[in-house]
């Protein structure tokens, strides 16, 4: 179909008038973008002002073009014209200006600060040959580590080969705690942001031939190297009123080193009513990580502390699973699963005058040539069957049946000071879980749905410990022997039902009870549990109780106008009870109380215009028997509440703006650093976004973005308070 661009835009007619006051805000935004108004400014516009032809749209010169011509729809104009164009290329550029701190900036957005530029986003597709289909995906920003790559070569009906490669960076900041009322806060010597570069190769292949099995080879090799943040801080004297009392303030972080390779082979096959498959798995790393932490920084008995934990580990597995129709009422799937770990791992926890030294003695409690292995067994096995006795009943039964056994050892070296000590440990798991579930749905009421689900687990285990670490010139903890017997039961009991009262007005509620109980009975134990140290065997019993209830409430009084409002209420209690040789009897733990309340709306009153807004509120407090004691462990609060609202308005026909706000506020914050460690957390965080996008041409499209953030943290004294701005442009081209 022969096509011909318009020499100007269509007209776009609203069903109401526009209200006069409307003028004064589109009026300049208008005038920027028609096309009109460009004329006059470079001298093109031959119209006189004030005539009869002036006062006339562009637009309306598109309803007398020749004859034989066609007009682009306000859609084809979004899309890029009469022509859909399936390849694109997208350039970038932009950056991050922070005022402030810099490292919480970076973390928060996961952007460098600083400039950035490339390609954003790249697809191409095309037939190569009749039937075989060749695609390609691709994104390189520069300076921000993210670049992607992806390969898609199919023949249809018949096979498919994939080819895969991406990197990122994870950033953090290189900060850790402090002490509020000397204003006295961490960060690393030298660093103020750690970033972690996260890189995966792959490769994808596939016969997908009918009638003949479907398989699908798939390899993924994926490694983590760079460095992170860690809320293991070491210790440190921040008070300068009171320079003895230590705190664990220093900053810490994580050196990782990791290299992952999996290997996966799928096969899926239809034998009558049978759909069947088989899959297998096979995976090796090598870990070499290392936690380091810095103590005592800047004072004269400043160290370094290298926790390096390395592990290697082979597993397989294999799966196995069918799916199939036994009668057009009665369907039954089962699946099954081996899976077998074999590792071994090496570390030492060495103090020194820098990271990653050997051992020198005269250091606090550590170890050295800490090797070992473990091994891991583990069967799974499911079955479900949808039962439909009757057009408006359904019954899916299942049960979940897992069987473990784990073993593992380990030997090394402690040190204090220049003493040492050898000493060794072995353990042995076994465990079996038998869960069932039943889930009834029922539709039999006009305009009502019901649904009901109960959940058992049922598990059974022990778990035999001895050795661990050893005492060094009467320090550390002592070598144990522990034989315990465990017994957990897990039941859950939902209810559902939505409710469609009208065409405009729909209801949903449900609600569920949770009770997770925990048995142990040590039949051996080496600690007396009435001691001041009372690992590691101290309790005997814990339950888990949840109450909780939700409602849904949708509301479309005018087409233009959508609500939704939703409430959800959750309790929950812990009992404990502990060792009788404690002489401590059973006490409710914990009492967790949470409500939840959110509101959404969505309003269109013009057809240019989409109005949203969302806002909700969550209350929730954590009580224990401490907190009705003391000061220094108060209730934990983790109330907040959030706002947001997007307004997206279509100037004309190839001009779009969107703009945002959003505001978050958690004030948990309790400045209790003269009975203990504050908890809770305080933080303010608002900000707004636009965004422009302008269709230049059917090839090309322009957009413009930008974003404010103003982010004030209580909990760390304002240390990691911060300003930043996000500007970016981006250029599509479509052909």
């Amino acid at each position: 179909m022969k096509s011909a661009r318009p020499q100007s835009q269509p007209r776009i007619r609203t069903r109401r008038p526009v209200p006069w006051w409307t003028s004064l805000f589109l009026a300049p935004a208008v005038s920027l973008f028609s096309p009109g108004a460009a004329a006059r400014e470079t001298g093109t516009d031959t119209t006189p002002p004030g005539t009869e032809a002036s006062k006339a749209s562009t637009t309306d010169s598109a309803e007398t073009d020749a004859p034989g011509t066609e007009m682009l729809s306000p859609q084809q104009w979004f899309e890029g014209g009469a022509e859909n164009y399936n390849n694109w290329i997208e350039f970038a550029f932009g950056g991050l200006l922070t005022r402030g701190n810099r490292a919480e900036a970076q973390a928060r957005h996961q952007l460098r600060d600083g400039v950035f530029g490339g390609i954003r986003d790249l697809h191409y597709q095309a037939e190569v040959a009749k039937g075989l289909q060749l695609s390609l995906d691709g994104r390189a920003l520069f300076d921000e580590r993210d670049y992607r790559l992806t390969l898609d070569l199919t023949k249809e009906a018949a096979w498919f080969l994939r080819f895969h490669a991406s990197q990122s960076r994870l950033w953090s900041p290189a900060a850790g705690g402090g002490y509020g009322p000397d204003n006295h806060w961490y960060t690393f010597p030298g660093e103020d942001v750690w970033g972690l570069d996260r890189t995966e190769l792959g490769v994808e292949a596939g016969l997908t031939r009918e009638n003949l099995p479907q398989v699908t080879f798939r390899y993924r090799h994926r490694t983590r190297e760079g460095t992170r943040d860690s809320t293991t801080w070491g210790m440190a004297h921040p008070s300068t009123t009171n320079p003895n009392r230590a705190l664990g303030t220093s900053p810490a972080f994580y050196d990782l080193d990791e290299v992952v390779d999996t290997f996966e082979l799928d096969v899926k096959h239809r034998i009558k009513q049978t759909d069947v498959g088989l899959g297998l798995r096979y995976e090796t790393a090598d870990l070499d990580n290392a936690r380091k932490v810095l103590e005592y920084p800047g004072e004269p008995v400043e160290r370094k502390l290298t926790d390096r934990q390395g592990t290697q580990y082979d597993l397989f597995s294999v799966h196995a699973w069918t799916e199939t129709w036994l009668r057009k009422n009665l369907f039954l799937s089962t699946g099954y699963l081996h899976a077998n770990l074999d590792s071994d791992f090496d570390g030492s926890r060495i103090y020194g005058t820098d990271f990653d030294v050997g051992y020198v003695p005269g250091y606090p409690l550590g170890y050295t040539s800490l090797t070992g292995g473990a091994q891991q067994r583990e069967h799974v096995f499911n079955a479900n069957l949808m039962y439909q006795p009757h057009a408006h009943w359904t019954l899916i039964p299942s049960l979940r049946v897992q069987k473990l056994d784990a073993d593992a050892n380990t030997s090394g070296q402690g040190t204090l000071g220049s003493a040492g000590s050898l000493f060794s440990a072995r353990s042995e798991r076994d465990l079996i879980d038998v869960r069932e579930r039943l889930e009834i749905r029922y539709t039999g009421l006009t305009n009502w749905s019901f649904q009901a689900v109960a959940d058992w687990t049922q598990s059974d285990g022990s778990l035999d410990e001895l050795g661990g670490l050893s005492l060094v010139g009467g320090t550390g903890v002592a070598p144990v022997q522990r034989k315990t017997d465990d017994s957990r039961f897990f039941q859950k009991y939902s209810l559902g039902a939505r409710w469609y009262a009208t065409r405009w007005a729909t209801l949903q509620a449900g609600a569920y009870f949770k009770r997770n109980r925990y048995e142990y009975d040590h039949t051996t134990d080496s600690t007396a549990n009435n001691s001041f140290n009372r690992y590691p065997a101290y309790l005997e019993y814990q339950r888990f109780d949840t109450w909780d209830a939700h409602a849904v409430f949708t509301l479309r009084p005018w087409t233009r106008l959508n609500l939704i409002t939703r409430y959800e209420f959750q309790q929950s209690t812990v009992d404990t009870r502990p060792d009788t040789a404690s002489g401590l009897g059973q006490t409710e733990s914990a009492d967790i109380t949470s409500h939840i309340v959110q509101q959404s709306v969505g309003f269109t009153p013009w057809s240019r215009l989409t109005l949203q807004g969302s806002w909700s509120y969550v209350w929730s407090e954590i009580e224990t028997p401490a907190s009705q004691v003391t000061r220094a462990l108060l209730a934990s609060q983790n109330n907040y509440w959030m706002a947001q609202l997007n307004a997206l308005f279509v100037v004309d026909d190839r001009t779009d703006l969107n703009t945002g706000w959003f505001y978050y506020r958690s004030d948990n914050f309790e400045d209790t650093w003269a009975d203990g460690l504050p908890l809770g957390a305080g933080v303010e965080e608002q900000g707004v976004t636009a965004t422009c996008t302008r269709r230049l041409s059917p090839h090309l499209r322009l957009t413009l973005r930008y974003g404010y953030v103003h982010h004030r943290d209580e909990t760390f004294g304002q240390s990691r308070n911060y300003e930043a701005h996000w500007v970016a442009s981006t250029l599509q081209y479509r052909f």
